[in-house]
């Protein structure tokens, strides 16, 4: 219990947009997250806007049991966010975009920069997105696999493998146009 309210208290009104109830888990967040920033650095925006729109998903669908408190559970969800970000950080050579060109045939700065943002819009839809339809695109896409392969590897019909497949693309399609909705897509330091 905090500032006098329940955790179910601070649920409704989180989900009901309460500024008190927001401001709470918004001191949360940053609670959490503060003893990441010298390794996420210009990243943080992005890690706390995705921390909110997990907590959010998770509220909505009552993942939250109530065995600890809410503050224990979102800390959980903030530290799982924020070794995402660094672990695929450690992955990424570690260079400015702006220093390296991304496309060849590249016109102009603003060509460039249009392709870096677009660029970003896609991890960070990417990021958002549920890991069961990371791993049907990776089968799909990067191995190569034909929805029977996959309905094969995964014991289900073709038909539901299309199905998730088409669902996922929607999804997708939903997180992009929620991201460029809220015009918060590059966050504070994006170019």
């Amino acid at each position: 219990m905090a500032e006098g309210l329940t955790d179910s208290e601070i649920i409704q009104g989180y989900l009901s947009g309460d500024s008190t109830a927001c401001k709470l888990v918004d001191t949360w967040i940053e609670k959490a997250v503060y003893s990441w920033r010298d390794r996420l650095g210009y990243r943080i925006p992005d890690v706390i806007s995705d921390i909110r729109y997990e907590l959010l998903i998770a509220l909505r669908r009552n993942e939250f049991t109530g065995r600890s408190g809410l503050s224990s559970y979102l800390s959980v969800i903030c530290r799982h966010t924020c070794l995402d970000y660094y672990r695929a950080g450690k992955r990424w050579n570690q260079v400015e975009l702006d220093d390296q060109p991304l496309y060849d045939n590249a016109q102009s700065a603003e060509d460039k920069l249009e392709m870096q943002q677009r660029g970003f819009l896609y991890y960070r839809v990417l990021r958002l997105l549920p890991k069961e339809c990371i791993k049907l695109w990776r089968m799909r896409l990067t191995d190569n696999l034909k929805c029977a392969e996959i309905g094969n590897k995964l014991n289900t019909p073709e038909v539901t493998v299309r199905g998730r497949l088409l669902a996922c693309r929607k999804k997708a399609v939903e997180i992009r146009d929620k991201l460029l909705k809220d015009q918060n897509v590059f966050g504070s330091d994006a170019p």
